[in-house]
């Protein structure tokens, strides 16, 4: 909502906190030992589409000068939604947890851009190139190992945490 109103730079860190808030919410219900089965798997993917697709499709849009960009934007929200698919449909059937994503997870696409809008970078050709081959790694075959190390979470935690607070992105 804050990218219709023009706050270009409070939507790309609310993207960052949506990253952090996924990185947390698996984390926070294994600690309170809570488990809602296929519904909060379900309810998770939901709340990854719309905030690693479409709330991404929908700022590169309103950030863009040129009407083409729906195209990126769009394979953005459609590849997404098929890695999600895929994934939902491989936990189903996989025993126990496993070291690495088949394909880029889809948050992907919220960090690099959320960070290239922070960092005041504005060329649109080069962002959809980039979002065009983001989305094609979701869904490609290629495996991508899970991070569970806490000495490469929590520093990356503080920074983004660091740049969602006006005037410290720009140092950053």
């Amino acid at each position: 909502f804050f990218i219709l109103k023009g706050e270009n730079i409070l939507s790309a860190q609310l993207l960052l906190l949506a990253v952090v808030f996924d990185c947390l919410d698996g984390t926070v219900a294994r600690m309170l030992n809570t488990r809602s089965g296929m519904f909060g798997e379900n309810i998770d993917s939901l709340a990854d589409i719309v905030s690693f697709g479409v709330a991404p499709a929908i700022i590169m849009y309103m950030i863009s000068p040129s009407q083409w960009i729906i195209i990126p934007a769009a394979l953005v929200v459609i590849c997404g939604l098929l890695r999600l698919t895929r994934y939902n449909t491989l936990v189903v059937y996989q025993e126990g947890p496993t070291k690495t994503f088949l394909g880029l997870p889809i948050p992907v696409t919220s960090t690099i851009l959320a960070a290239l809008i922070l960092s005041s970078f504005t060329d649109m050709y080069l962002i959809s190139v980039l979002m065009i081959i983001i989305s094609i790694l979701m869904v490609s075959e290629v495996k991508y190992p899970k991070i569970k190390n806490n000495k490469i979470l929590i520093p990356f935690a503080i920074v983004v945490i660091l740049c969602m607070i006006p005037g410290v992105n720009t140092l950053l």
